[in-house]
């Protein structure tokens, strides 16, 4: 879902080839959005390739790091809320079926594969 408007976004500033060779190569280490911003960033800046992957970098990482700082002084107030404190329970829960999930399905599918032979 995110690959096609990613794609839009970038145009033609990449090539096809180019996009998704920096695609699989992110799919083969863990949090492949954010190897694949760096990639992004160090191929549209041809005459600067590693500033341009500190900049797709940061730009990935400091909007959730300001995020935490800015929310981390007034934690425990915030988390006191019922509301909020309901919510972030709901999160909770959502991230561990999510997980679940994303463990299930490797195992299910060796597992069906063990059935068939």
């Amino acid at each position: 879902m995110v690959l096609p408007l990613l794609q839009n976004i970038v145009g033609d500033q990449l090539t096809q080839d180019a996009f998704l060779t920096g695609y699989a190569a992110a799919q083969a280490v863990p949090g492949p959005m954010f190897t694949f911003a760096t990639y992004i960033g160090y191929e549209l800046m041809p005459t600067a390739p590693i500033v341009g992957a500190i900049i797709a970098t940061l730009g990935v990482f400091v909007p959730g790091f300001l995020l935490l700082v800015g929310v981390l002084k007034n934690w425990q107030q915030l988390a006191s809320i019922p509301a909020v404190s309901g919510a972030l329970m709901g999160v909770n829960a959502a991230v561990v079926g999510l997980l679940l999930s994303a463990l299930y399905q490797p195992f299910s599918s060796v597992l069906w594969s063990l059935r068939l032979t």
